[in-house]
């Protein structure tokens, strides 16, 4: 084995690969940045799915139904219409709540 390292320590230098002790620097560069938190305004309240919550983006119009997404929720019952949340994308119109879930009917 010590044949090899001082070839093994001339392709890290060359390649710029260092070692280290958690995650490698490959696997660390090549891992994606998470989602962007996003505004979101609740505009409807399924009553027979607790965990879900209609809402649209806060910067686009609440009149065109092509701009709802859903949000997954632990529980629905205390979000309101005209509820600000932030929600991280798992999807194309799909979102989920990020932080916790309001414990009073419409107080946030």
């Amino acid at each position: 084995m010590s044949v090899h390292k001082p070839l093994l320590t001339l392709v890290r230098a060359l390649t710029g690969i260092v070692p280290s002790a958690g995650k490698s620097a490959a696997a660390t560069a090549g891992a994606p940045a998470p989602p962007a938190l996003v505004d979101l305004v609740v505009w409807s309240v399924p009553a027979l799915n607790r965990h879900l919550v209609i809402c649209r983006p806060a910067h686009l119009a609440g009149d065109n139904p092509q701009n709802l997404v859903s949000l997954q929720v632990r529980d629905n019952r205390n979000f309101v219409k005209n509820l600000r949340v932030g929600g991280r994308p798992t999807g194309p119109r799909h979102f989920i709540l990020e932080g916790p879930c309001p414990r009073w009917k419409g107080k946030w």
